[in-house]
C-alpha cells in the first residue's frame, strides 16, 4: 500500500511539465524522495529512538514508539494529495493537457 502513489504521481509530474522537461523531473523526484527515505528519515528515527529510549521504563521499545509516531507522517502526505487534487483540473489545463475529465490522461 505504501507504493500506492508513485504511479498517480509519475503521471502527473509527465503531465505538469513541458514534454522535454519529463525526465529531469522525474529524475528530481527519485533523487529527493530517496535523499529524503534513504539517508534522511534512518537517521532522524534513530536519533528520536535514542532520545526516547532515556525516557522509558525498558528502552528496547523506544524503536517501537518512534515507528508508530512516524507512520503519522502517512496521513500527512495523504492530506497533501487531497490538498493538490483542489486545483489538479486548473493545473493540468494550465500545463496543456488534454482534458483531465478524459481517459487522454493516459500516454498513448
Amino acid at each position: 500500500m505504501i507504493y500506492v502513489a508513485i504511479g498517480p504521481t509519475f503521471a502527473l509530474i509527465q503531465n505538469l511539465v513541458p514534454a522535454g522537461m519529463r525526465a529531469l523531473a522525474c529524475a528530481f523526484l527519485l533523487f529527493f524522495s530517496n535523499l529524503a527515505n534513504l539517508a534522511v528519515a534512518p537517521q532522524l528515527l534513530g536519533w528520536a529512538s535514542d532520545v526516547t529510549a532515556s525516557r522509558l521504563d525498558d528502552p528496547r521499545q523506544s524503536l517501537r514508539w518512534v515507528l508508530a509516531a512516524a507512520s503519522v507522517t502517512a496521513l500527512w502526505a495523504a492530506w497533501h494529495y487531497v490538498a493538490a487534487v483542489r486545483s489538479l483540473r486548473r493545473d493540468l489545463t494550465a500545463a496543456g493537457a488534454a482534458d483531465p475529465t478524459t481517459e487522454a490522461l493516459v500516454p498513448s
